[in-house]
């Protein structure tokens, strides 16, 4: 699988709560304009409600002032402006909580649309006959009626005024007042005339106090309570359900907000480690390799291109076995592949080779890089071993040179201890490695050079980093040998002394040597005799002395033929 398949299919964590903030945040916007909105129109929507109440108030207004001229103009603005607000809140999409409560008033605001027009067809028909009865009395009054019937005509006017007044009145008195009257006129005059408005007011009256208990009785103006009631019920209840709602979503977008800042320290802290963790691979000693899963290289680093010699644009892309140096088998790159491919992690040495064609000594740790089951990078971290190598060889040289030399060679600690020694001091001193380990070098002092001769040994080294000279040691046997030791101070980087080198070469055949050349010197080969030479330097010392100096006697005796008879001995010898 790719990296770009791995990432499609793996988003990362951060991305989601941040997505899942962002949809929360929408959602409670969208749902917080949509309570806005609702709001707008509960308003609207209750405001018509409350204006249908104060227009019904005035249209009871209007019933209230029968018997009067009315504007009827204004009361049909008021109709059209009622109806008008009506199909507006059917309109409304709270006409879908409130719809059967409409239609019911609805119902009640037509009823009450028909009873206003037949309210003011009566009123105005009673309104003017009110005032025809008015006109009627006064000319009641110039005519010849008897006084008894003007009086009788003004009582009846004078109820008729009551009624319109709402003021209760005894109509069997008026009836009787009418029938008291009625013989006495003739018809067509204005008492006549009086009769009849009189009787038709009364019916009329009959019907417009019909209407008004009809008007009571439609019960528009409780009904419009009721719903406005209602309406304020739902919309408390609807508040509550927003609010909760509201404060749900809010609830959820600030643990979402809580889990993102987590989730951001959490990815600001992995930045840091990466961040950390890229400067340190970056700046490593220490050659850093990666190769996606088909082997390729996808990064390496500086010390990876100051160690191979190849630049990063020569090797990503490229395989691994670029470096190779033929020196390691295939079996060897087989094992290697099969630990890998089973996810785990592998450590070996390899023998590379840099662009220049020189060895390249690793020690290499490959690891696959695993997530969520799955190998999606191999991390190879490199060390170039191959100045340990040479030293290791090196090592081995001077092992074998340590061992093999014919001089004795110990090597001291710090503390002028014995830390090891060489095959050849053993010989020579008959000692085993066991005995000598962490000794000092005065316990081979002998008779010649005790402790204390070791200690200014030990002075001269601090003063000039090394000795050297003769001394005797003594074997394990207690023979006194002598050696020629030469002593050396090995310092570090801080020039502190890490070592003691202390050479021990055997001088007793030397020794033997020079003594036996010293004796030949002064002596006759053939018959061991003293010769002239010893002769000439025992004379010379016995001259050396002054008080003998007179009492010396030479006696010098000279052998006839001697000369052939040596030379006749040397050459018997030779032969």
């Amino acid at each position: 699988m790719s990296n770009k398949s791995f990432s499609l299919k793996h988003i990362d964590g951060f991305v989601i709560l941040f997505l899942s903030f962002v949809v929360t945040l929408s959602i409670l916007l969208v749902y917080l304009l949509k309570i806005d909105q609702n709001l707008k129109i509960h308003k609207e929507y209750r405001n018509n409600i409350e204006e249908i109440i104060v227009l019904d108030q005035q249209l009871d207004n209007f019933f209230l002032q029968r018997y009067q001229y009315l504007d009827y103009d204004t009361i049909c603005k008021i109709m059209d402006r009622l109806e008008a607000l009506f199909d507006d809140a059917i309109s409304q999409k709270i006409y879908a909580l409130h719809g059967q409560e409409l239609r019911d008033l609805k119902s009640l605001f037509e009823k009450k649309n028909r009873l206003t027009e037949d309210f003011k067809s009566l009123n105005s028909r009673m309104t003017n006959a009110v005032h025809y009865m008015f006109d009627l009395r006064k000319s009641i009054k110039s005519t010849g009626l008897s006084d008894e019937k003007k009086k009788t005509a003004d009582e009846i006017f004078f109820q008729v005024t009551q009624l319109i007044m709402d003021i209760p009145i005894d109509e069997e008195i008026l009836h009787s007042h009418i029938n008291s009257l009625r013989p006495s006129v003739t018809e067509g005059c204005a008492c006549d005339h009086l009769l009849k408005q009189v009787n038709q007011f009364l019916k009329d009256f009959e019907i417009m106090q019909g209407y008004m208990d009809e008007n009571h009785d439609i019960g528009f103006h409780a009904a419009l309570r009721a719903v406005l009631s209602k309406l304020e019920q739902q919309h408390e209840t609807d508040i509550n359900k927003q609010k909760t709602i509201a404060l749900l979503l809010f609830g959820i977008a600030f643990f979402v907000l809580l889990l993102l800042m987590l989730n951001y320290q959490k990815v600001m802290r992995t930045t840091r480690e990466l961040k950390a963790f890229r400067y340190a691979i970056e700046n490593s000693d220490n050659m850093v390799l990666m190769t996606d899963t088909d082997r390729k290289i996808t990064y390496v680093n500086e010390a990876f291109e100051v160690q191979t010699g190849y630049k990063k644009d020569e090797v990503i892309g490229a395989q691994p076995n670029i470096l190779k140096s033929d020196l390691m088998n295939r079996a060897f790159y087989d094992e290697m592949n099969r630990t890998l491919e089973k996810g785990e992690k592998w450590q070996g040495e390899l023998i590379n080779k840099r662009k220049d064609g020189s060895l390249l000594y690793e020690k290499a740790s490959i690891s696959p890089m695993i997530i969520n089951g799955e190998i999606v990078e191999y991390l190879a971290i490199k060390l170039d071993i191959t100045e340990y190598i040479e030293y290791q060889n090196r090592l081995k040289q001077s092992s074998a040179v340590f061992e093999n030399t014919q001089e004795g060679i110990l090597i001291l600690d710090q503390d002028k201890r014995i830390d090891s020694v060489n095959q050849a001091f053993l010989e020579m001193t008959d000692f085993d490695e066991k005995t000598l380990y962490k000794k000092t070098l005065d316990f081979f002092a002998s008779d010649e050079n005790d402790a204390a001769f070791y200690q200014k040994v030990w002075q001269a080294i601090e003063e000039d980093k090394e000795w050297s000279g003769k001394v005797y040691i003594a074997r394990s046997d207690g023979e006194n040998i002598p050696i020629w030791l030469s002593l050396t101070a090995v310092y570090g980087k801080v020039n502190r002394v890490i070592n003691y080198i202390a050479i021990y070469t055997d001088l007793s055949e030397v020794i033997r040597t020079q003594e036996k050349a010293d004796f030949l010197a002064y002596h006759d080969s053939l018959t061991l005799l003293p010769n002239r030479a010893h002769f000439e330097r025992y004379m010379k010392k016995l001259f050396a002395h002054k008080h003998i100096e007179n009492k010396i006697a030479v006696m010098f005796l000279d052998l006839d033929r001697f000369k052939v008879i040596n030379d006749t001995a040397w050459t018997q010898c030779g032969r």
